[in-house]
């Protein structure tokens, strides 16, 4: 955990005074950058036909396009049941892919899924033992994106979403984690140079329904009253001479599932802070 803070220390003093730097000016209205250059949308600058370095006016309407997006993370994951004793600390790699739509104007479609390549944990229950752990997640996003009104865009969401880990192989059962949630979240993509964009994004995870297995015992159902989750994350995408895309983002995750008595629900929270590398096109 202390390398994965001090990566991620490092990276946000790399990206950090390029926003305080660069926001600033592309919040303010430059009469003559006006007159001379039109701004490539950031959506637009995705497209592997769009140019970034002959500036054009952005299309009167658009089509479909479609984006597939697969990256490597590394995620540190904690999560911890006081009432059931039971505390996981994981190291995860995995893969992740998204696929992005754009339909019309405005229209945004997004389904993004991964799965754990390779882990290290530690499980601390009646005692501590290593532990195998499998962590997946899949969504679909459903909303829309303004990327014609500045020097970037701005994409806003809802959708449904699923995702859980599995714990095997220690002395005490196996347990998992699983989520059904709804999302509510957004992100800004701001430009800062002919090739790069700085990436801002939250996301609200309202729980539908859960999931909790602890130790052996029978499984858990938290409703939607029970807790809920939420995301941030922030990174930078870096438009290459041909049109593809390398994106990067820091991110952190947590969730938080409320006791309850009536459904013999013990309790629980899941934190992690990842760092992931990919590429779109």
């Amino acid at each position: 955990m202390r390398f994965l803070l001090m990566t991620s220390s490092l990276y946000l003093a790399w990206v950090l005074p390029l926003a305080a730097a660069e926001i600033q000016p592309l919040l303010q209205v430059d009469e003559r950058r006006t007159e001379t250059t039109e701004v490539i949308p950031y959506q637009e600058a995705r497209d592997e036909d769009a140019s970034v370095t002959e500036p054009a006016d952005p299309p009167a309407s658009i089509d479909s396009f479609a984006f597939f997006a697969p990256s490597i993370s590394y995620l540190q994951l904690d999560h911890e049941s006081e009432a059931a004793n039971f505390e996981l600390s994981s190291d995860l790699i995995q893969l992740n892919l998204e696929m992005e739509l754009l339909s019309g104007d405005f229209a945004y479609h997004r389904l993004s899924l991964g799965h754990t390549l390779d882990a290290s944990s530690e499980l601390t229950s009646a005692s501590p033992s290593d532990a195998e752990v499998k962590a997946s997640h899949l969504a679909y996003r459903l909303g829309g994106i303004n990327h014609t009104a500045f020097a970037g865009d701005v994409t806003l969401w809802t959708g449904l979403g699923w995702e859980g880990f599995s714990v095997k192989d220690n002395a005490a059962g196996d347990a998992y984690v699983r989520y059904v949630y709804l999302p509510f979240g957004g992100d800004l993509g701001l430009r800062f140079d002919t090739s790069s964009f700085l990436v801002f994004g939250a996301e609200y995870r309202l729980l539908v329904r859960g999931w909790e297995k602890y130790n052996g015992g029978s499984s858990a159902y938290p409703t939607q009253a029970h807790g809920g989750g939420y995301a941030v994350w922030l990174g930078i995408d870096y438009v290459a001479g041909n049109g593809r895309v390398i994106t990067s983002r820091i991110r952190w995750q947590d969730w938080q599932v409320d006791a309850s008595t009536a459904d013999e629900i013990p309790g629980s929270q899941s934190r992690s802070l990842g760092l992931a590398m990919g590429f779109r096109f």
